[in-house]
């Protein structure tokens, strides 16, 4: 009992330093914090603060999930809408790129600690985290640590030259009820895989109906795009794809023929255009 008790005089600690980021200074400041975060730890216990998100929404009841997560240099994974678990995403090693339809906060790990110490003692904050802005693209590297919302789309990639790892903690609806939110289609939906370079575009030609992702890696040596054009749809990527790096595009196709090209330049007419036959 008496290391559950010590154990949770730090967790108050911790907790009561983290609500002053949220108070100005004054005499809620220090009516909060008699004593400093070390005075009160318990002899061979540290503690270092790697990533912090206020204010957020979750399920509840919902479920917690830790993952570690390992991308190779231009590989990447998209972010859907249809997924409303959230979570914070801590770089181990290597850096991770992430562009995202929503807000996103950043905490990094260079000068965290002092950044927190900054904001309890002077309830001034903004040193502490970054506000990214929705579809701005954000660099991690080993040490930073990134809150991305649920619900919203985007994608997680490396650019790097190096294997990026990291530690995913997400938090959503139970299964069950995560199943009820997300359509059996859009839950199935088929990953295709296209690769572009010069000056050829590298994917299936003929696709069946319904929500399909493809998965596009700039295999070449200069910028290509991915464009599908065709009954209704004219969708690219919203930003050109350097080489190596990677990009996903989810449509939704109905039965027809589709162009496919590169909109970069004059690709399409040296050679990047295809078409694409959707099948019931």
């Amino acid at each position: 009992m008496r290391r559950l008790t010590r154990l949770l005089s730090v967790v108050i600690v911790v907790l009561l330093g983290t609500v002053v980021l949220r108070t100005q200074p004054g005499a809620i400041a220090q009516e909060a914090t008699p004593a400093s975060s070390e005075e009160m730890m318990p002899e061979g216990i540290t503690f270092e603060p790697v990533a912090f998100a206020l204010g957020v929404e979750v399920a509840s009841p919902a479920d917690l999930f830790v993952a570690r997560v390992g991308l190779d240099p231009g590989a990447g994974f998209p972010i859907e809408d249809s997924d409303p678990s959230a979570g914070i995403l801590v770089v181990e090693s290597g850096t991770f790129t992430v562009q995202v339809e929503g807000p996103v906060t950043v905490t990094r790990g260079a000068g965290l600690a002092e950044a927190m110490a900054t904001a309890e003692t002077t309830g001034d904050s903004s040193g502490a985290s970054e506000a990214i802005a929705a579809g701005e693209a954000v660099t991690l590297a080993a040490g930073d640590a990134a809150y991305i919302p649920g619900s919203i789309n985007g994608e997680i990639r490396n650019d790097g030259q190096e294997r990026a790892v990291g530690l995913a903690f997400l938090v959503g609806p139970p299964e069950d009820m995560m199943a009820e939110a997300t359509p059996a289609a859009e839950a199935s939906a088929p990953t295709v895989a296209v690769s572009l370079s010069e000056f050829t575009i590298e994917m299936p030609m003929e696709l069946p109906a319904g929500p399909t992702t493809f998965a596009i890696t700039n295999a070449g040596t200069v910028e290509h795009n991915f464009e599908v054009e065709g009954q209704g749809i004219e969708e690219e990527l919203p930003e050109n794809l350097a080489p190596g790096a990677s990009g996903t595009l989810t449509l939704d196709l109905t039965p027809g023929v589709y162009e496919v090209y590169c909109p970069v330049g004059h690709h399409a007419d040296e050679g990047m255009r295809v078409e694409l036959t959707v099948t019931e």
